[in-house]
């Protein structure tokens, strides 16, 4: 992928229910984002890539300063936003099976928010948390390809917020998804950030990066 940002906002689209939506794309530069290292490494210019090495252990699986972490704010996009999209590829996840991979949309403090979460054997988990307490609400496991042609979408409806996956190529989205299972409607909680962050509780080490985001505002 090339060392950019497109940030291409598109005013003018219609959704599905005819209200005017916007998208931004954000394809590995690290323009605008955060890199925070925590006990690890994260890092961004042709993706966007987070690693713990081994014996390193950080087990939560909602955002904390000790992950290694890549954000950024999305709050003029979606704060407010009853109907909006996350979606994004995943370039790989390799290493301990005892980790996850996760992005999360979240408060501007990270006190709550959703997320998908990603492990080593291409299982997809829905989720949420607030303050210290992480709720799984569905999983499909094995179901995702980690050979950068699979892809993830958060999509809120309404403030309904469910998980989609599906096999696209390394450039190109799917043309058809399918849900997780199950929803979330966290109430209180108002899209702010966006982070990308890898939690690991036993092993010799987890990789992973996504690539290719796209924040939708309206669905």
């Amino acid at each position: 992928m090339l060392d950019v940002s497109i940030n291409a906002t598109s005013p003018g689209i219609l959704g599905g229910g005819g209200e005017a939506v916007t998208e931004t794309t954000y394809t590995g530069s690290a323009t605008g984002w955060t890199l925070s290292n925590g006990s690890g490494t994260a890092s961004a210019g042709t993706e966007y890539a987070v690693a713990l090495g081994n014996g390193v252990y950080v087990t939560p699986v909602y955002p904390t300063s000790s992950h290694p972490r890549i954000l950024r704010s999305v709050t003029t996009q979606l704060a407010g936003m009853m109907d909006w999209s996350v979606t994004f590829r995943v370039v790989g996840l390799m290493g301990s099976t005892d980790g996850r991979m996760m992005l999360a949309v979240g408060a501007s403090d990270d006190s709550r928010g959703v997320e998908i979460v990603l492990a080593q054997d291409g299982t997809v988990e829905l989720g949420s948390w607030i303050s210290t307490t992480y709720t799984a609400a569905a999983t499909a496991a094995g179901t995702l390809p980690l050979d950068g042609t699979g892809w993830c979408r958060l999509l809120s409806r309404g403030g309904v917020i469910t998980a989609q996956r599906g096999t696209g190529t390394s450039t190109a989205q799917p043309t058809s998804w399918s849900q997780v299972g199950g929803s979330v409607v966290l109430v209180g909680l108002t899209p702010q950030r966006l982070t990308i962050f890898l939690a690991q509780w036993a092993g010799t080490g987890l990789a992973g990066a996504i690539d290719d985001i796209t924040v939708r505002e309206g669905v």
